[in-house]
């Protein structure tokens, strides 16, 4: 006689193929560190751009200091100083020598000097803005919604911010040129103006762009179309390079105002601050003053490009929480340039994240 369990199922036996190890399921020990840095990452943001603002990497140059010493120049409490250091030392910005309880500087804490030609102090302070940090508070809100956060988390738009905010302004203008050198170099080889007369720098600001095409051909003419605070510094700097008789400025807001008639048009990271919408709107302005056989010359960062792994998709994210804007691919730029009167012409990458997108109007 055989009972009842002699004719049950026997409990299947897991084999190594069949097997999901924990650490597959669960991350290694590696995956928490890993993980524990992102999740604290706002923090090592908050403590590397008071280390730009405080000036540490100026102050500790040439020897080091003690927290006294930071606290009394710049006007804080000498225990909360120690501590802001001690943790500055912890993420290797500084070390520590217990003797003589004075910090000294690292090579990763010159990165921030203001002289490094190089200099990251200006980026990082962007970072902790209001506009860009408290947008960043909103990022399921931005997911929910597919729009910008700036306006929602501060009342008003970056661009009014900037211009009601002068040191903001300078900092950000700082940022902003720091990607320039490498690409004006390069446009300077790649962009043929021989055939252009005038070029107009349309949200130009500094005029950087313009600048330095004018300076490879002596017979262009430039100018910066833009809102009223940002283009002053464009005609000092056209000053500064000698190229004040051929420049000139011209305020305006290039989704209502009509734009200086010209035959090449530069835009240059405007795009990717606006949704498709907006976008079109730019371009139809361009589209509408552009002179015949007129060029529109675009930098952007064209994403599905092999440089853009990770830093495209993240800044793609930046551009969706901050302004409602998007790192685009080259079919959504042919798109955007067909619903404006425009016909891609070819894409040029440059030694530089940003490539040189170049339409023409049909």
């Amino acid at each position: 006689m055989t009972s009842k369990s002699d004719h049950a199922e026997p409990t299947p036996v897991s084999t190594p193929s069949t097997q999901i190890a924990d650490h597959e399921r669960f991350g290694t020990p590696d995956d928490r560190v890993r993980m524990t840095e992102m999740m604290t990452g706002y923090r090592v943001t908050q403590i590397v751009s008071l280390a730009a603002a405080y000036s540490l990497a100026e102050r500790m140059s040439d020897r080091p200091v003690s927290a006294e010493e930071i606290a009394a120049a710049e006007g804080l409490s000498v225990d909360a100083t120690f501590r802001f250091l001690r943790a500055c030392a912890s993420i290797d910005l500084v070390t520590f020598d217990e003797a003589s309880k004075r910090f000294a500087g690292t090579p990763l804490l010159g990165t921030l000097h203001k002289d490094n030609p190089a200099s990251l102090r200006s980026r990082v302070q962007v970072q902790t803005f209001d506009p860009f940090w408290l947008a960043w508070g909103r990022l399921a809100e931005s997911i929910r919604t597919g729009e910008g956060q700036v306006t929602h988390a501060t009342g008003r738009d970056l661009w009014a911010f900037l211009g009601d905010h002068p040191k903001e302004l300078a900092l950000f203008a700082e940022t902003m040129k720091g990607f320039y050198p490498a690409f004006e170099r390069d446009a300077m080889e790649l962009v043929d103006t021989q055939s252009v007369g005038m070029a107009v720098d349309v949200g130009g600001a500094g005029g950087s762009f313009v600048h330095a095409l004018m300076l490879k051909n002596p017979l262009l003419h430039g100018a910066v179309f833009d809102l009223p605070f940002a283009v002053s510094r464009s005609a000092g700097r056209a000053g500064e390079l000698g190229l004040h008789e051929r420049f000139s400025t011209v305020a305006g807001d290039f989704f209502r105002d009509a734009l200086p008639a010209a035959d090449m048009y530069l835009l240059r990271f405007i795009l990717h601050d606006w949704n498709d919408e907006a976008c079109i709107t730019i371009l139809r302005n361009c589209r509408r003053s552009i002179n015949a056989g007129g060029r529109l010359l675009v930098s952007e960062h064209v994403v599905g490009t092999s440089s853009d792994a990770v830093a495209g998709p993240l800044l793609d994210l930046f551009m969706l929480v901050t302004l409602g804007g998007k790192e685009r691919s080259e079919d959504e730029f042919a798109a955007l340039f067909a619903a404006s009167g425009f016909q891609l012409r070819s894409v040029q990458p440059t030694s530089t994240p940003f490539s040189l997108i170049e339409a023409i109007p049909v």
